[in-house]
C-alpha cells in the first residue's frame, strides 16, 4: 500500500501533490516513517495486483479495517468532513462489483482491535495514515487497471482515491491537521498515526496478504 505524505514518490517516479510541510505534518512522518516503509515493502502494487483472487482478498482485508477505524474517528469528532472522506463505501462498492453479495460483505471478518482515538487530535492522526493512502492509491489503480482490466466503475473505486481530486483533498486535509493539532498534541498525533500503522500492518498479517 503506497502511503506517501506529500513527498516525492521515487518508488514509481511520480510526484505526489505538492505540499509545504509544517510542523505537524513533519511530526506526523517522522512518527510513522518505519512502520510505512515496512508496510510499503510487504504490499507493493505489483503484489496487490497480482491476480484477481489477490486483488480481492487485499479488498476485503481492508473493508475489515476501515470500516470499524472509520466509525471510530468519526466517534471521536475531528475538525474534518469524516463522513465525505470515508473509504468503506468505495471498498464496498468494488467487492460487489467483483460478485460479493450483501450477505457475504456482512459476513467478513472486522479488525476489532485497532487504534481507538480519543481526543480530536488522535483521530487526526488516525486519519492521517488513511488520507496518505490515498494518494500512493493513485499508482496502485494504473498497477490494477493494466494487469486486470479494472476501472472505477468496475472494481478499482478504492485506489482511484478521489480521483482528479486527490491532490485537492490531501492539501485540505494538511491544511487542517497544520491549524487544530498544536504542538502540546503533536506527540499524541504521532502516536495514533504510528498504531494505525502498527494495527493495519498487523490485521494484514492475519489475513496473509502481506509478503514476508
Amino acid at each position: 500500500m503506497r502511503q506517501d505524505a506529500g513527498a516525492p514518490n521515487s518508488a514509481n517516479g511520480t510526484q505526489a501533490p505538492a505540499c509545504a510541510a509544517g510542523d505537524t505534518l513533519t511530526a506526523l512522518r517522522r512518527a510513522t516513517r518505519e512502520h510505512h516503509a515496512e508496510l510499503e515493502r510487504r504490499l507493493p502494487p505489483s503484489a496487490i495486483a497480482a491476480s484477481p483472487a489477490a486483488y480481492q482478498r487485499i479488498l476485503a482485508a481492508f473493508f475489515g479495517f476501515y470500516e470499524p477505524l472509520e466509525e471510530r474517528i468519526r466517534r471521536a469528532e475531528p475538525p474534518l468532513d469524516a463522513s465525505a472522506r470515508q473509504k468503506t463505501p468505495a471498498l464496498r462498492a468494488d467487492l460487489a462489483a467483483l460478485g460479493k453479495t450483501p450477505a457475504e460483505l456482512d459476513a467478513l471478518s472486522r479488525c476489532d482491535d485497532g487504534p481507538d482515538p480519543g481526543s480530536p487530535a488522535e483521530a487526526l492522526g488516525c486519519a492521517y495514515v488513511v488520507e496518505g493512502a490515498t494518494l500512493g492509491g493513485q499508482i496502485i489503480a494504473r498497477h490494477v487497471r493494466a494487469r486486470l482490466g479494472l476501472g472505477p466503475n468496475t472494481g478499482a473505486l478504492f485506489f482511484s482515491g478521489y480521483g482528479r481530486q486527490t491532490g485537492t483533498r490531501w492539501r485540505e486535509f494538511v491544511a487542517i491537521i497544520e491549524r487544530h493539532v498544536a504542538h502540546p498534541d503533536r506527540a499524541r498525533a504521532g502516536r495514533a498515526a504510528r498504531d494505525t500503522f502498527v494495527s493495519l500492518t498487523r490485521w494484514l498479517e492475519t489475513r496473509s496478504v502481506l509478503d514476508e
